[in-house]
């Protein structure tokens, strides 16, 4: 259970950190993006249509 909540924590941080250095908040590494924000936009996008239709197809449906 405690390696499931390192694995989530450290995710947490690893894109908090990533977002804080792309938006100038934080001064560290090379001056371009680490992420490309607007591919994980849509793909976040992506994912929550698909889950939506998945929800209404299988349980509102049923």
């Amino acid at each position: 259970m405690r390696f499931i909540l390192g694995m989530f924590t450290g995710a947490a941080l690893l894109m908090a950190t990533a977002y804080m250095h792309d938006n100038g908040t934080l001064r560290f590494g090379p001056d371009q993006s680490f992420v490309n924000w607007p591919q994980v936009q849509e793909l976040a996008s992506r994912m929550q249509n698909g889950l939506s239709n998945a929800w209404a197809t299988h349980v509102k449906g049923a």
